[in-house]
């Protein structure tokens, strides 16, 4: 039997985010520093390599310093903003290459596709444990995302990995989806509902091996 486990994080606890150095103006935790560090090279490197005049390249590596000294200031609540534009990038990048690809499971009305269209951050992230044939089931809540309260026998539409899954949701608002991810690993997963222009959930699900508790 496939052991779910779901897990809400309101702080991030990983090693990344520990503290790390110890300043003046505050603790710098490893992710801090890191991207620190990552701004100040690009920045460096922007100014030595780009061939344009001095203003231009100074100008350029304070954005690029500024851009990622914004991203590493910012409290992380559950995923980290530099994984938000990853996921955005990959987002986009699977609408204009994999558009063909996604998988069908029935036809799919045209208000859910655009729905499906619509990109949001996730919200919130969940673990789940791959079974001995690759499976894995998902167990959620739906909810309206507008008062918070289960939606019931409800049909959903779910988007994972340029595939659409049908469910519904039973007599308290619960549902199932079971997908065969191609690896261990974090899969976003957008839900849409009829009657909601955009994704009604946006969640994280991290795929994990049953006999390794590391991503």
């Amino acid at each position: 039997m496939v052991k779910v486990i779901q897990t809400l994080w309101f702080e991030s606890i990983s090693i990344l985010n520990q503290p790390f150095i110890d300043t003046p103006m505050g603790i710098i935790t490893l992710r801090q520093f890191l991207l620190i560090s990552i701004g100040i090279i690009i920045s460096y490197s922007s100014y030595k390599i780009i061939p344009f005049n001095m203003e231009f390249k100074i100008a350029l590596g304070i954005i690029f310093f500024i851009f990622f000294l914004a991203i590493s200031i910012k409290k992380i609540k559950t995923i980290p903003p530099e994984q938000y534009l990853l996921i955005l990038l990959k987002s986009k990048k699977q609408k204009q290459d994999n558009n063909s690809q996604v998988l069908f499971i029935e036809d799919i009305p045209k208000e859910i596709k655009k729905v499906l269209n619509t990109f949001i951050p996730p919200i919130k992230s969940i673990s789940v444990v791959m079974n001995d044939d690759g499976s894995v089931i998902i167990n959620e809540i739906l909810k309206n995302p507008k008062t918070n309260t289960p939606l019931l026998n409800t049909k959903l539409y779910a988007l994972i990995d340029n595939k659409v899954f049908i469910s519904k949701s039973n007599e308290k608002g619960a549902y199932s989806i079971k997908f065969y991810p191609n690896n261990i690993g974090s899969y976003h997963m957008l839900i849409a509902v009829r009657g909601f222009d955009i994704p009604v959930d946006s969640i994280l699900v991290n795929v994990r091996g049953s006999n390794n508790g590391d991503l």
